[in-house]
């Protein structure tokens, strides 16, 4: 063992979890390797879930995950620049891991139903590169408006403004029933109640898989 830390290690280096947290949960079993070794060490342990549990297995599934989170460049991870094969290697790892049963609306439990409404709303939907005549109309709206990030105070600001400001009857009523009337949904990976439906949660999931 080279026994390297972020900082005595003469290279960039990523911390890795020896039993993965996704899977075994928070542990202290954690090495520190390179961003090919980290890539390949992952690589090996979905190979290793596939051919043990099978593809339609949530522990292979959880190894894909983190191996497709690795093939990009992050702020977490800004030495980590993969190769072709570190990405087609991901990409195959992704795709089966999002095949049958889990895929995300199966492992939340969306109903056949609500599939084919899904399926329907996006029928006639243009896909591919955005037309010219949808720039320009973005383009015009936007036109003199500030577009670039928010600054901090912001947030404050519209707070304050809106502090000691009477809210009628109807508004508090319509506050109330909006609130009611969302769907709640349970993640599958920490049990936590999820509202706002299946946009929200699988927004949520999506912090798991960072964090793998």
């Amino acid at each position: 063992m080279r026994g390297w830390t972020k900082m005595s290690a003469p290279c960039y280096v990523e911390k890795h979890h020896v039993f993965i947290k996704a899977i075994f949960g928070e542990n202290g079993r954690v090495v520190y390797l390179t961003a090919k070794e980290h890539f390949i060490a992952h690589l090996l342990l979905w190979k290793g879930f596939r051919n043990r549990y099978g593809v339609q297995h949530w522990k292979t599934a959880k190894t894909a995950h983190a191996v497709w989170n690795m093939a990009g460049v992050t702020r977490n991870n800004p030495g980590r620049l993969p190769s072709s094969w570190e990405f087609s290697q991901a990409r195959i790892a992704s795709s089966e891991s999002k095949k049958g049963d889990l895929h995300w609306t199966r492992r939340i439990g969306v109903s056949q139903e609500t599939r084919e409404k899904m399926s329907e709303t996006r029928k006639g939907i243009a896909l591919g590169p955005m037309k010219e005549e949808t720039k320009e109309k973005i383009r015009v709206s936007r036109k003199g408006k500030y577009t670039g990030p928010r600054p901090k105070n912001v947030g404050e600001a519209i707070s304050r403004a809106k502090k000691g400001k009477p809210m009628s009857d109807a508004h508090k009523q319509a506050l109330s029933e909006s609130h009611a009337n969302r769907v709640i949904l349970v993640c599958p990976t920490c049990g936590k109640e999820v509202k706002g439906g299946n946009g929200n949660l699988k927004q949520h999931t999506r912090t798991h898989e960072r964090n793998q």
